[in-house]
């Protein structure tokens, strides 16, 4: 007697066999091979991968104004960098047209020695010998109406017009210290003055170190446009008459 297999019209599969059953080779599986027949399963469909959603920063915790806050003092800190260095730039560059420029006083010899001789004529400039001053001190607390010990802390060398700045060091023809101080510019009376001495127009707030100070202090001195008059400035001819001469000789 023959014998055969009934199937359904619709699917060809067998009615007792399950429609999805999975690794059988009939419809797609998910790779599952028979246990007796390695190798027998479908390849089947690799399961979708989630992508990883970015990690979301809730505004309203400390963790997140932490994280701003250091985000913003990154930002400033590579702001002031680079607005610093425009600036030294911009300094740099300003500096290098006035490197030559230096009071005519450092330059003339004779000029340096006329102005300190009318300083000390007319404002008390010593003591004359450091080392032994006499009776100087006495005098001028007597002018400043304050006592020895006071007037002995006001010397050049804590003046707010003393110079002593890098650009001015470059200015002196040669040594600027000696084993009693060193030497300086005075922006009052325009002469290399000397640290251990004094004046009747001392001040304090000295002495000037930098070098934007010192142009400032020479601006002041001698106008922006024309940074030195020349050797022939003299600090004892008042600066009305001098400014008028100047205006003559342009004209």
């Amino acid at each position: 007697m023959k014998r055969w297999t009934e199937v359904s019209p619709y699917s060809g599969i067998g009615e007792d066999a399950p429609a999805n059953q999975a690794g059988s080779g009939n419809i797609a599986g998910l790779g599952v091979d028979h246990p007796d027949r390695p190798g027998s399963g479908e390849p089947g469909m690799h399961p979708r991968k989630k992508k990883k959603r970015d990690t979301l920063i809730d505004g309203r915790t400390k963790a997140y104004r932490e994280h701003r806050a250091k985000l913003e003092a990154s930002r400033a800190k590579r702001a002031a960098k680079k607005e610093s260095k425009f600036i030294k730039k911009v300094t740099s560059e300003m500096r290098n047209e006035q490197k030559m420029e230096c009071p005519p006083a450092t330059q003339d010899v004779a000029l340096n020695t006329k102005n300190r001789n009318a300083t000390r004529k007319n404002h008390m400039y010593g003591p004359l010998n450091v080392k032994e001053p006499g009776d100087y001190w006495e005098k001028i607390a007597d002018k400043w109406n304050t006592t020895v010990e006071a007037a002995k802390k006001s010397k050049c060398g804590n003046c707010v017009a003393f110079d002593i700045s890098p650009r001015m060091d470059e200015c002196m023809p040669g040594s600027v210290s000696d084993e009693s101080g060193r030497l300086g510019y005075c922006w009052m009376h325009h002469f290399k003055c000397h640290s251990a001495r004094s004046c009747d127009t001392w001040a304090t707030g000295g002495p000037i170190k930098e070098d934007d100070k010192s142009y400032q202090w020479q601006e002041k001195a001698f106008g922006k446009k024309e940074i030195a008059y020349g050797t022939g400035y003299d600090t004892a001819k008042p600066m009305a008459s001098l400014n008028s001469s100047k205006s003559t000789k342009k004209k």
